[in-house]
């Protein structure tokens, strides 16, 4: 079988996209969430969108940084709510989705680590599900930076659904008990796909110096694998 990576895969989703359906549960489709461990239905979306928010700090009509949007499962509820958005994604193929079902929100193609936007004081930064799709720990610390970089003094940024580095091997097996040892072979041992883990001194190290405190909490999005994870949030200095 022939070695994927994250951009393939992530194109794959794109391409098979339903043409005209804008709907949350389809734009959550294309984003991931209907795969086994990962699943989470639009009520669940929503309520976890209303705890970024608090968490975030995010006043009524902020504008939210949301690095790794993909094709919006975020961005469409923040909308909703009386958000202003704009998004940074990878893929143009996801983009180009984002862009169909959101209209009034601005959207550009790039890497994490690598998008120079000339607003530099949005309201709060957000990049959720995405560090596990990166190639290194250290580049995740260069897009927390990044994201730190983009946002006004004391905003806060938020880094969520984050691997833990010291529960990666409960995780793996609970992965095949979701679905299935063969089902788990096809999909990732045998394509050469694999997720990035942290631990929580590579984000406590990247904000030294950008923000006045940093704190960790637990993933409270409602699916099968959030207990092993974690989130990062930063104020910026």
């Amino acid at each position: 079988m022939s070695k994927l990576n994250w951009e393939q895969i992530w194109t794959k989703k794109a391409l098979d996209h339903s043409e005209g359906d804008l709907t949350l549960a389809e734009i959550m489709r294309v984003n991931g969430y209907d795969v086994g461990y990962a699943k989470t239905d639009t009520d669940a979306m929503y309520e976890y969108v209303d705890g970024l928010i608090k968490h975030l700090e995010l006043a009524d009509g902020g504008h939210l940084l949301e690095v790794g949007c993909g094709a919006g499962a975020i961005s469409m509820p923040m909308l909703e709510r009386g958000h202003k958005l704009t998004g940074i994604d990878l893929s143009p193929d996801l983009i180009k989705i984002a862009r169909q079902a959101m209209p009034g929100a601005e959207f550009h193609v790039s890497g994490a680590a690598e998008y120079t936007l000339e607003k530099r004081d949005f309201d709060a930064a957000l990049s959720q599900g995405v560090f596990q799709f990166f190639p290194s720990q250290e580049y995740g610390a260069e897009s927390v930076k990044n994201m730190l970089n983009h946002v006004r003094s004391g905003a806060v940024v938020g880094v969520t659904d984050l691997l833990d580095k010291a529960l990666e091997e409960t995780l793996m097996e609970e992965r095949i008990r979701i679905l299935g040892e063969e089902e788990y072979k096809k999909k990732y041992a045998d394509t050469g796909l694999q997720h990035q883990f942290y631990d929580r001194a590579t984000f406590e190290e990247a904000a030294d110096g950008l923000c006045s405190e940093c704190w960790f909490t637990d993933q409270f999005l409602n699916n099968p694998t959030a207990k092993y994870k974690f989130n990062f949030f930063a104020r910026k200095a």
